[in-house]
């Protein structure tokens, strides 16, 4: 793992958005897991113009693994805040669920942009 120490929120969004979308340019699937709060708000902003609507970003798969859902939905909190935070900004319509049972009833969240 590397650290990486920056002056401020701006510019470490800056250097996290620019790893993030290093690899999410590679010419095969890749596998994003996000997650919802406060840190990447300004992440997330920076990203969803760049990445909505681009082509070379369509072997981009992205996972929420933090998810607790609510009783009454197969969600929970961290899929509704990430529509807010970055989905609906970046386009990303298509959603597939995988689910998987453990001791908790996990769920996992899957999202591909639309092409």
């Amino acid at each position: 793992m590397k650290l990486i120490i920056e002056e401020n929120e701006q510019k470490m969004s800056e250097s996290a958005m620019f790893i993030l979308l290093g690899a999410m340019m590679q010419d095969k699937r890749v596998n994003i897991s996000l997650t919802a709060g406060e840190s990447p708000k300004t992440l997330y902003k920076m990203m969803a113009p760049i990445i909505k609507d681009k082509e070379q970003f369509k072997n981009v798969q992205y996972y929420l693994f933090d998810e607790a859902p609510y009783k009454d939905k197969p969600y929970g909190p961290n899929w509704d805040e990430m529509h807010e935070l970055f989905f609906n900004d970046a386009k990303m319509k298509e959603f597939i669920q995988l689910q998987w049972k453990t001791g908790k009833n996990m769920i996992g969240k899957f999202v591909k942009l639309e092409n």
